[in-house]
């Protein structure tokens, strides 16, 4: 927002760095929009289509909404209702978690694209799925130890609420626990590619 990103015309006049204004694969000036969502590179398709499959994984999702941008900035104001019409904060929160995880990898794989290998050389599908995944469960498992309110006195999570967040969405989760917090292994239901 208000060009706070080093993208697109930030680096003209920049001499050796000026090509990082224009994306190698689409030959276009670089904009957070493109990057997040429309570069035709290996990368942010991939994992909004693992995003949207995480997100359908739980019963009852609402449909997936469309990412623009703006659902991508207000992800953090976004709010879902149960069945009821009640607010549902384990889903909303799910859902700003995937969104936020989403964009951010999108960006660190566009930076060491463009950044460390001056835009030549790509990310693999089955790197982009890893690095996806592997940022969903160090999430899980930040979630499950912030619930320790030892360590963290008033400023925990409420067990509650972790285990409404990630509802539906772990591996061989019908074999876990109830309160599966503190179980070691727990990882979402997408695995990495070996």
């Amino acid at each position: 927002m208000h060009d706070g990103y080093k993208v697109g015309d930030y680096w003209d006049g920049k001499n050796e760095v000026e090509i990082r204004g224009r994306c190698h694969r689409c030959h276009v000036p670089e904009s957070m929009e493109h990057i997040l969502l429309e570069c035709e590179e290996t990368g942010q398709r991939e994992i909004w289509d693992l995003a949207e499959t995480m997100w359908k994984s739980r019963e009852g999702t609402p449909e997936w909404k469309q990412m623009s941008v703006g659902a991508i900035l207000s992800c953090g104001l976004t709010k879902w209702c149960d069945k009821e019409g009640r607010p549902d904060k384990g889903l909303s929160r799910f859902y700003r978690i995937l969104v936020s995880e989403a964009s951010y990898t999108i960006w660190k794989l566009r930076n060491e694209r463009v950044i460390q290998h001056g835009g030549e050389i790509g990310h693999t599908q089955k790197t982009v799925k890893n690095r996806f995944i592997s940022a969903i469960n160090e999430r899980l498992t930040f979630d499950r130890l912030q619930t320790n309110r030892r360590r963290w006195g008033k400023k925990a999570i409420s067990v509650g609420l972790v285990l409404g967040t990630w509802r539906g969405s772990l591996h061989d989760e019908q074999n876990l626990p109830e309160n599966w917090i503190r179980e070691s292994g727990v990882l979402v239901g997408i695995l990495p590619e070996e």
